[in-house]
């Protein structure tokens, strides 16, 4: 291989009497490099938007939720579950809930929210609310501190409860923290004195911000207590929340409490409630992965017309290396090292590129975009080593075989011809 690697590099290096030749191989490599800077930025900050949509969903939501399918949509023997659940060495944290559909008013002003009834230690618990202290934004805001803890008591609210919602929601009704909104919620029970109960008065004693745009337009939170009232079912829950140590691995847990709770109870984890979201994510990567990858296979073409190009250029020094020795599968090698070479090069180059655009883009975030849209501020970048070990794999790959073609003509010239006219 020493004596093919040698005459390739020689090749490579060498001036050429036709300068176009040379021109081409840079755009090669150029083109290679292009290709594989801009496919690792690519799925880059698309692991980033991911990893993001996955904390704040985490940062909202509960690790695995506990359902009934029944007709009244509740569990009443909620506490015994709770109870059983506690045995669980990796469950920390056990929360009942209620959930419904409202609408909100104010002012005139209405919106429709889903309503979740919680207990009073539930919003400590989570992570996006509990470190919220101040809302920052203009008017209706006024830069008002939210005290988030104990969010829920009637405390200063005097006869009214407390109610926490969402700064997006805040803004659409025109609230602020100490105003108070009037609940209308769809009540289960059938008499007229029951339907009255559906309608509240709360006092805003939280403004959280989630940094999810519907959850911030959508989401209201009242106490357990509150929503089994004016939803009138008495002590009964929607469902049970569970905490794990390590969301990313919960699937054991799942299985388990499975086992123990069969039907009509429906267990389900983050991540198969929130599956279409990162199937969508998924495609959206391969997609984008394959139409990037075609910039790596026009490269790759210029390869194949570099290699020809050089092959008739050098149809007399091949055909000398045939007279004395060299066999086809020499030949064959020798062009396709510098296929390789040209595909290395630019392969290396664009891990550099993307590696240093990377860096620029997680250190400066200079590129904006629309909060309400993608529920970021900012690309978000997560580099992760096997991203670059697959695209460099993949370049390599298609740059390798589109070198065949060429290095096979090499190997096919017919050593007369080459030399008639030495």
């Amino acid at each position: 291989m020493a004596f093919e690697l040698f005459i390739g590099l020689r090749y490579l290096k060498a001036k050429r009497k036709n300068n176009f030749i040379s021109l081409i191989t840079f755009l090669s490599i150029g083109g290679v490099t292009l290709g594989v800077m801009t496919l690792i930025i690519v799925i880059s900050v698309i692991n980033g938007f991911e990893e993001k949509m996955k904390e704040k969903i985490l940062g909202v939501n509960s690790h695995i939720v506990i359902l009934k399918q029944n007709r009244e949509g509740t569990i009443k023997e909620y506490r015994s579950i709770i109870d059983l659940l506690k045995n669980y060495k990796r469950i920390e944290k056990v929360n009942p809930f209620v959930y419904s559909q409202a609408m909100l008013s104010s002012r005139g002003k209405t919106s429709g929210v889903f309503l979740r009834g919680v207990t009073a230690s539930y919003i400590s618990q989570i992570k996006d609310f509990a470190k919220i202290e101040r809302v920052s934004f203009s008017l209706p805001f006024n830069k008002d501190i939210i005290p988030l803890s104990p969010p829920l008591s009637k405390g200063d609210s005097g006869e009214f409860d407390g109610i926490i919602i969402g700064k997006e929601l805040a803004s659409k009704l025109n609230v602020k923290l100490n105003d108070f909104l009037t609940m209308i919620t769809p009540h289960r029970r059938g008499s007229l004195q029951n339907s009255l109960a559906g309608f509240k008065r709360f006092k805003i004693v939280g403004i959280f911000d989630s940094g999810m745009y519907e959850y911030d337009l959508n989401l209201a939170y009242i106490s357990l207590e509150n929503a089994q009232s004016i939803l009138g079912i008495n002590d009964s829950v929607s469902g049970i929340e569970i905490k794990t140590d390590d969301p990313y691995s919960c699937d054991e847990i799942v299985r388990n409490v499975r086992s123990r709770l069969k039907f009509p109870y429906l267990v389900r984890d983050w991540k198969e409630m929130n599956r279409n979201l990162f199937t969508a994510l998924w495609i959206q990567k391969i997609i984008l992965f394959i139409i990037i990858m075609l910039i790596i296979v026009v490269a790759a073409f210029n390869i194949i017309s570099t290699l020809i190009m050089m092959v008739i250029e050098k149809t007399k020094e091949i055909s000398i290396l045939r007279s004395i020795g060299a066999t086809r599968n020499n030949i064959r090698k020798l062009f396709i090292i510098q296929g390789a070479v040209i595909g290395i090069a630019g392969t290396l180059l664009g891990d550099i590129g993307g590696y240093i655009a990377c860096m620029v883009l997680k250190k400066y975030q200079f590129i904006k975009i629309d909060y309400t849209i993608y529920y970021i501020k900012t690309l978000p970048v997560i580099m992760d080593p096997a991203t670059f070990l697959i695209i460099s794999a993949y370049s390599l790959a298609i740059c390798f075989l589109f070198t065949f073609f060429p290095a096979w003509q090499a190997s096919r010239l017919n050593i007369v011809e080459g030399l008639r006219y030495e």
